[in-house]
């Protein structure tokens, strides 16, 4: 009874961790290829050795991450932190003491804010936190802040500035405003955002940068 248990537990998670990475894999060359490239390129032995890469690159990071969860309920469990049961709610348990940087390094988005926004592993983390969040401890905006510190608001305003493509701004958008939303329900003043900018060390150079754009906006918001 007991392994029986124990297998359903880990399956729940697998299945929770696979419904998250879902369709945020790295895309595989269509026939178009998203490159513009000519179609006898497409039929090279070469464009199907990458295609075969491209999937196994895939593989591994779903491989990855299902692994990091099953390891995460494991030693939840050998720990007595978890107690087997048909109450327990899974999903909520997966996210027990996951610092930032855990769930960032889960989807490879840990080594750098500028890389890790224009990452499809962010959607898979949106799903992952939306998965197992019932009570919306933790947010997209939140992680990368905790993890990244003052960079990040200023980082969204700069990648923003120079992605091309529109689900790429489309996520931006959602995490800054995202970010408005969360200082507005938590009673922050323009003067309270201000100071969490740190806007006042550039002087008047603060005119210039990224920051006072998010300023701007949370002036409008609050409102």
């Amino acid at each position: 009874m007991w392994l029986y248990r124990f297998l359903t537990a880990l399956s729940s998670g697998v299945s929770i961790l696979s419904a998250c990475i879902d369709g945020a894999s790295m895309p595989v060359l269509s026939k178009t290829t998203g490159l513009n490239l000519p179609q006898v390129l497409t039929d090279t032995p070469e464009y199907f050795s990458a295609k075969r890469l491209l999937r196994g690159s895939t593989k591994q990071n779903e491989d990855r991450v299902i692994n990091a969860g099953i390891e995460k309920l494991t030693g939840l469990i050998k720990a007595g932190v978890l107690k087997l049961g048909e109450n327990v709610d899974w999903r909520s348990w997966l996210l027990i003491d996951q610092s930032a940087t855990d769930i960032l390094t889960m989807f490879r988005l840990e080594k750098g804010l500028s890389g890790a926004l224009t990452s499809p592993g962010v959607k898979a983390m949106e799903r992952y936190l939306t998965s197992v969040n019932r009570h919306k401890q933790k947010s997209v905006i939140g992680v990368f802040s905790a993890h990244y510190g003052d960079d990040a608001v200023e980082t969204l305003v700069t990648v923003q500035r120079t992605i091309k493509t529109e689900e790429g701004l489309d996520t931006i958008r959602q995490l800054r405003n995202a970010q408005l939303s969360g200082w507005l329900k938590s009673d922050r003043s323009v003067d309270d955002v201000f100071t969490l900018l740190k806007l006042e060390k550039y002087g008047y150079g603060a005119l210039a940068s990224p920051k006072m754009e998010v300023l701007e906006d949370y002036i409008n918001l609050f409102k």
